[in-house]
């Protein structure tokens, strides 16, 4: 198996992703599958921990923009509170899973629209919004700086005025930050991150610098992913005493620091 530079939460392993195609690896296919397999729709509710819960009663009476879904927890607990959320992703997958999860919930109705489109070209049928989750996406983003600003300024021309925006990034003294990998393409100081959207239009709400390590269900859920990883995609004996050891090391869970911002279009 050929090095990489990052896997997560785990990093310089020996992973080959070279035959993998894009826009998402089967590797981190695996891993959503794994969470959407063990997480409802009601788990997923629950378990969104974003501090923008704070403000929720406070958001104008517009739909919710999620763009960069993941496993969709915030996309499905702003519909549970009964707004209407554009749930936006490059990857049809992720997409498919969600709604898949969406049309069986029989508790409620929750108003859903999936949208196939890349960040920051997105076309939507409305123009207004309350709200705009960004979490997790920036730091894959190519075009410096600037060019990050210049593209929130575009996606935050569908906000109204007392509308929220969250973005979750990593910090510049992140694990993964580090000579050689070429995974994330930005990492943030705290700077950055009050600077990213004009002081005139927006006013800094809350900002957060968190540390996180993994815990016992994250090793659990990590081995379980790195078995159907040997399995599914490299066709190998995972109960094999070398395989075994190679789950166990890469298994260790290191930690991460992020930033979280919220911010209020004036």
């Amino acid at each position: 198996m050929s090095k990489i530079p990052w896997f997560p939460y785990t990093y310089n392993l020996s992973f080959d992703f070279n035959y993998l195609p894009n826009p998402m690896k089967k590797s981190f296919q695996i891993n959503y599958r794994i969470l959407h397999e063990k997480n409802s729709i009601d788990d997923m509710i629950e378990s969104f921990d974003q501090p923008l819960k704070e403000y929720e009663d406070d958001l104008p009476d517009f739909p919710v923009m999620d763009i960069g879904i993941g496993l969709g927890s915030g996309t499905v607990y702003f519909a549970s509170k009964g707004k209407r959320v554009y749930a936006i992703d490059n990857e049809p997958i992720l997409l498919k899973w969600l709604e898949d999860k969406v049309n069986t919930y029989d508790k409620k109705k929750l108003d859903i629209e999936f949208i196939k489109q890349s960040y920051p070209a997105i076309t939507l049928p409305e123009s207004k919004f309350s709200c705009i989750l960004i979490s997790n996406l920036l730091h894959f983003c190519e075009n410096g700086y600037d060019g990050i600003r210049n593209d929130l300024k575009t996606i935050t021309q569908y906000l109204v005025s007392d509308g929220f925006i969250l973005v979750r990034v990593h910090a510049t003294d992140h694990v993964a930050n580090y000579e050689g990998q070429d995974y994330f393409k930005y990492f943030f100081t705290e700077e950055e991150i009050k600077g990213l959207l004009v002081e005139a239009e927006f006013e800094l709400m809350y900002l957060s610098k968190y540390y996180k390590k993994g815990f016992k269900a994250a090793v659990k859920h990590k081995k379980e992913w790195l078995t159907r990883y040997l399995v599914e995609l490299k066709k190998v004996d995972p109960t094999l005493p070398e395989n075994q050891e190679w789950i166990n090391q890469h298994s260790i869970q290191e930690g991460e620091k992020c930033y979280v911002a919220i911010f209020r279009k004036k």
